[in-house]
């Protein structure tokens, strides 16, 4: 009786034990997650002013029509290096 309980004993240490490892990795990983969301909008902010900054700069010299023709195609640019980077690192 006293093996059993002692064995009942240390399989609930154990599980326990994992228990604050696992708390531990998903607060770990949530973490990550965050900081890699927080990244991607400011990329997102950044691309974005690039993409004033640039409008900007062509409205001062080119027409209305060409300068929205250029930021479509550099729009398509951006967008289609995006596609293929996750494409790429999909596999």
């Amino acid at each position: 009786m006293q093996r059993l309980a002692e064995t009942i004993i240390s399989l609930l240490d154990l599980a326990e034990a994992e228990g604050r490892l696992i708390q531990q990795k998903i607060i770990h990983t949530l973490v990550i997650m965050l900081v890699y969301v927080g990244a991607a909008l400011l990329i997102l902010a950044a691309i974005g002013f690039i993409l004033a900054a640039i409008y900007h700069a062509l409205a001062l010299y080119l027409k209305t029509v060409w300068v929205f023709l250029i930021m479509g195609f550099i729009c398509l640019l951006i967008s289609g290096i995006a596609i293929w980077h996750i494409r790429r690192t999909d596999h």
